[in-house]
């Protein structure tokens, strides 16, 4: 689409904005009567063509769009533009300098370009200068995770999940993860060798799901990544409030020389004792038990829960050197998002979710 911008129309053409504003807002009226439409659209293009000449009158009937807007002051056009911005970017926190500044360049701009083509790219480097990254120059690539419970989404990338949704057939073993990581991979190599910088994920996929594309996507420091868990503005994480209980580990350790840990919400506890007391936990045999103070309610309480839970894990790593971690986790998503994104030199770890119908942990993705 291109827009020409001029100070205004001359008074004798200046029926063509306001013809062309009646018969769109007449439109939806005329719509039942199909001979009252056309016979509006041939009149307006017929005085285009006797306007014009056929040629061009006849690409003008079909291909431009008019917009008469009168400004009589500097203030009521900067007032426009502030509007039109806020409405382009609602996810935006803009201050009255920064609308100023932008809009004194990109004037700046036209002044410039006076009589010659200004490109959307040029636009979008000027708005940059003046907003900061705030302003990214394509809209998020869309990815649908579709699992068992979802329809396909045409208008997306779409990476299907369903065999990895667990319910009543269960999760499919460790090593058939890879039917998911692949693809998951392939997609975050092509968006970034393509130069998309935002992500806009979709769907409804469980939490190791959530873990991977973390895994895979973030690494790619140029891509954004934009869940259902998160604000649509991009990677602050935004979770409704949660109440009840707080984020404790749950785990047996079943295999010698694994130190199995994990986070889950309260109430699925098992019995446990032993070596998690040297470095000042609760006591639990074989399970590191990681214990917050509260519950996740906010982006900020999972970057710290995050932390917490990664420096606690990097302790019993140091202390007892295992060979292999097994993860129990029960969410949030959001905390599964971050833990993906900070899950790093550490030993290979096993990932287990909480089922609820058979109450009970499966082992689900392993991720070296």
């Amino acid at each position: 689409m291109q827009t020409l911008v001029t100070p205004s129309l001359l008074d004798r053409l200046q029926w063509i904005a306001r013809d062309q504003t009646r018969i769109q807002r007449a439109r939806p009226f005329y719509t039942p009567f199909a001979t009252v439409t056309a016979a509006s659209d041939l009149k307006f293009r017929n005085d285009l063509m006797a306007e014009f000449g056929p040629p061009l009158g006849s690409f003008v009937a079909e291909n431009v769009d008019f917009t008469l807007r009168q400004y009589t002051d500097v203030q009521s056009a900067r007032l426009a533009f502030a509007q039109a911005l806020e409405a382009a970017f609602p996810a935006l926190d803009l201050t009255q300098k920064q609308v100023r500044a932008a809009f004194d360049d990109l004037v700046t701009l036209a002044n410039e370009r006076r009589g010659a083509e200004i490109t959307r790219a040029q636009i979008l480097r000027v708005l940059r200068g003046a907003l900061g990254d705030l302003i990214l120059d394509e809209e998020p690539l869309q990815v649908h995770i579709r699992s068992d419970r979802d329809l396909p989404q045409p208008q997306a990338i779409e990476i299907d999940a369903s065999a990895f949704a667990g319910g009543e057939a269960g999760f499919p073993a460790p090593e058939e993860w890879v039917a998911l990581t692949t693809p998951m991979r392939m997609v975050a190599q092509w968006a970034y060798q393509r130069g998309h910088r935002r992500i806009r994920l979709t769907g409804s996929y469980r939490l190791s799901t959530h873990l991977l594309l973390e895994r895979l996507f973030r690494p790619r420091k140029a891509l954004t990544l934009t869940s259902p868990s998160e604000a649509t503005g991009g990677a602050r994480m935004i979770m409704p409030s949660r109440t009840g209980g707080r984020w404790v580990a749950v785990a047996a350790c079943d295999r010698p020389g694994e130190w199995p840990t994990g986070g889950c919400g309260g109430g699925i506890e098992k019995p446990c004792s032993g070596r998690g007391h040297d470095l000042g936990l609760p006591d639990a045999g074989g399970v590191l038990h990681v214990q917050l103070d509260r519950a996740i309610v906010d982006a900020q309480e999972v970057q710290a829960s995050v932390n917490y839970i990664k420096t606690k894990v990097g302790e019993a790593v140091s202390a007892f050197q295992p060979d292999a971690l097994d993860v129990f986790l029960v969410g949030p998503a959001a905390l599964a998002l971050a833990l993906g994104h900070r899950w790093n030199a550490l030993p290979s770890t096993q990932w287990y979710e909480f089922q609820a119908g058979p109450g009970m942990y499966q082992r689900t993705c392993r991720v070296n």
